[in-house]
Parts: structure tokens; sequence; C-alpha cells
């Protein structure tokens, strides 16, 4: 039991084990800028080369997926300007787009639809983003995230899912 534990855990090391000592420190400290809301050293290293979809070593979360989570709208347009992709999911099928609407910002839901981000992808759940974001009803949202809510229903009833 212990074994398939292990082999379990382990499925996605060959892909992390490839990055560097060096690398890792980079992006470790690339995702900490992110998180803290460092844009000028955040832009410096994506001026210097830094890959704008580089995972966080032990979580595997792309830099979209971490300025998400630290609700930093300004670092999402940064990285996205810098090309980093709103399709890149995470270990468990959840892309930016699912955990923007997770933690309830359908603003950047907008932006990462505006960007491209596949609203017909589905996470290992079998959910799409929208699931998550019209979970709750109206009236337990503030006005800012009915706004925005209303905003994303507009922009997927323009531009249906696949």
């Amino acid at each position: 039991m212990f074994l398939l534990a292990m082999a379990t855990a382990c499925t996605h090391l060959p892909e992390r084990a490839a990055m560097s000592h060096e690398t890792a420190a980079k992006a470790d400290a690339f995702h900490r800028a992110i998180t803290a809301g460092h844009r000028n050293s955040v832009e410096y290293w994506l001026g210097q080369g830094m890959d704008p979809d580089i995972r966080q070593t032990g979580t595997g979360r792309t830099p979209l997926i971490t300025a998400i989570f630290a609700g930093n709208a300004d670092m999402v347009d940064a990285l996205l300007h810098h090309g980093a992709n709103p399709a890149l999911a995470d270990e468990v099928g959840n892309t930016p787009l699912h955990i923007a609407a997770q933690t309830n910002q359908p603003w950047l839901v907008l932006r990462l639809l505006q960007a491209g981000a596949p609203a017909g992808r589905r996470n290992a759940q079998g959910q799409r983003f929208d699931a998550y974001l019209f979970l709750l009803p109206d009236a337990r949202l503030t006005r800012r995230a009915r706004d925005g809510r209303a905003a994303v229903a507009q922009w997927l009833a323009a531009h249906p899912p696949e």
C-alpha cells in the first residue's frame, strides 16, 4: 500500500526533477514576488527571460494561479502581457479560470476569458469554471462580485464555451 501511495504521489516528479536547484530557487523567488505583489521585481524577472509559466516547486502552481490566489489583478495583467498561458491547469485540472471562480473573483475571470482562457475546460471533478462562479446566490455577493458575474455572463452569452 505504501509503495502505491508513493508511486501516485511521485507522478509529477520527473518534470520537477529536471529543474535544476538554481532554477527551482528562481521559480520560488518569482512566485514569492508575485504573492507579495512586487510588480517591479516580477517585470524585471520577466524582462530577463523568466518563463511566465514556470511552476512553483512543491505546489506545481503556475504564476497566473499564484497571482489569482494573491488576488492581484495587476499581476495577472502583467503575466498575461508577458505571454502567460491562461489554459495551463494545476495537478487536479483547475485552470486559472477555475481558481478565479472558486475564489469569487469574476473580474479576473473576465480578464482571463478575454485573454483566451478555455471556458469549456473541465477539471478532475468534471466541472467547468462557471459551476463555481455561479454557485452562490446573488444576495450573498458584494455589488462588485454581482456586477462582475453579470459581465462574465454577458461575455459567455456572446462567446459560448465549446
